[in-house]
């Protein structure tokens, strides 16, 4: 059952990371035992080409406003605006501003071993609301490669899933429903490639050293959704 749910949302349902709470999938995406009960069985499934996927379920227009947790260091702090920034410099119909409370995204230390960070998809009245880094990681890591890792969340966050789901690296091998109707399936955006987008900033992997900017693919889907 908890497999035909994670594929109904485009997902892969394998290596899956168990917490109290939920599961983490694909390495850094957060699903919630509520999100678990939630699965539409009549579906067709389909096997996808390496292009980028949303959703089904995106976030209003409008500023998003950012918390960042005090007890994170310096360096991620700074990471996270240069995150933002990518994002706003792209004049999209949604905006990121940093703030110091009622956020619509809570980013926050995590002590999850093996992973850069996870976080979930949007809600039904927003984005997807904390997003938590291993600070203890992360501090190690060169600043491109830390905005790297909290721009990809903050994509899955607006409801962009990985754009290598085709593909075997990280364990994202998996099916794809034809049907609109879950809450969270993969949706091939129109206007980018049915083959690999190299560079994208929602290729899963990722490490030290990597510094992912906006393609233009990557652009040019962002600019579909948003």
């Amino acid at each position: 059952m908890e497999r035909e749910v994670l594929v109904s949302k485009g997902l892969n349902p394998d290596h899956v990371l168990r917490l109290e709470k939920g599961l983490v999938v694909e390495g850094d995406i957060f699903i919630s035992n509520e999100e678990l009960l939630d699965v539409d069985k009549g579906s067709s499934v389909k096997l996808p080409s390496a292009e980028h996927y949303y959703t089904g379920r995106l976030v209003s227009g409008g500023i998003i406003r950012v918390t960042v947790d005090v007890s994170l260091p310096k360096k991620i702090s700074v990471a996270i605006d240069s995150a933002l920034s990518r994002y706003n410099n792209l004049g999209l119909s949604i905006s990121f501003l940093r703030v110091n409370a009622f956020p619509d995204i809570a980013i926050i230390g995590s002590s999850i071993s093996g992973i850069t960070g996870i976080t979930g998809f949007p809600t039904v009245s927003g984005p997807s609301p904390v997003i938590e880094l291993n600070n203890t990681l992360l501090s190690s890591w060169g600043l491109p490669s830390i905005t790297t890792v909290v721009t990809h969340l903050i994509g899955h966050s607006i409801g962009f899933h990985h754009s290598d789901i085709s593909t075997t690296g990280c364990g994202s091998f998996l099916s794809v429903r034809d049907s609109l109707n879950a809450t969270a399936p993969a949706i091939h955006i129109p206007g980018t490639p049915t083959t690999t987008s190299a560079n994208s900033w929602m290729l899963t992997c990722i490490s030290d050293g990597i510094n992912r900017p906006f393609t233009a693919v990557d652009i040019a889907a962002l600019n579909y959704l948003y």
